[in-house]
């Protein structure tokens, strides 16, 4: 089964290990440190998906005018 992520936005870095630690059963996880970090992954995420979301478009688009 796919594992749904979590990113984890804490300065403290005793805390925002202990929380991978409980949830590593459900969840992958990735720490970052602080808000300008946390930014930077959300952006990356988003253009991950934006570009899935593009390909799947033009998958369709193909399939229809077939």
């Amino acid at each position: 089964a796919v594992k749904q992520k979590i990113l984890i936005v804490d300065d403290d870095a005793n805390i925002a290990e202990l929380i991978p630690y409980l949830l590593k059963e459900c969840y992958d996880t990735k720490i970052v440190e602080d808000g300008e970090s946390a930014l930077h992954e959300l952006k990356l995420i988003s253009q991950i998906v934006t570009s899935c979301w593009i390909v799947m478009l033009r998958a369709s688009m193909a399939i229809r005018s077939a």
